[in-house]
């Protein structure tokens, strides 16, 4: 199945694709610097994804320039707040700051193969 196009603006940015027709899944995209300056953003774009729907959240970092524990705790949230539902949240195509900071809290587990 082919995946829509995205054009993401300068950063920081949380753009959501929510499931339909041509998507099975949800996505959120992230692009830039994400820290604790840029989460209210990504705080709301879960929370719409949560509510909105019964898809699986596919979570894009592959334009992710810098992001801190303040992002991956709402990443996690995400997880967890989706598994509750019986969904889940993967992370697609990291970037190497967002894979480092995976790695280092042993989460390269969240990551699509």
């Amino acid at each position: 199945m082919e995946r829509p196009e995205i054009s993401l603006p300068e950063s920081p940015q949380v753009v959501v694709v929510l499931a339909n027709g041509h998507t099975e899944d949800t996505l959120v995209c992230l692009a830039g610097e994400h820290d604790l300056s840029s989460v209210e953003e990504l705080v709301r774009a879960i929370a719409t994804v949560v509510d909105a729907g019964k898809s699986d959240v596919v979570i894009d970092l592959s334009r992710v320039e810098f992001m801190d524990s303040t992002t991956l705790d709402q990443i996690l949230a995400a997880h967890a707040r989706l598994g509750a539902k019986g969904r889940t949240a993967r992370i697609r195509n990291p970037s190497r700051p967002a894979r480092y900071l995976l790695e280092l809290c042993k989460l390269t587990h969240l990551v699509e193969p």
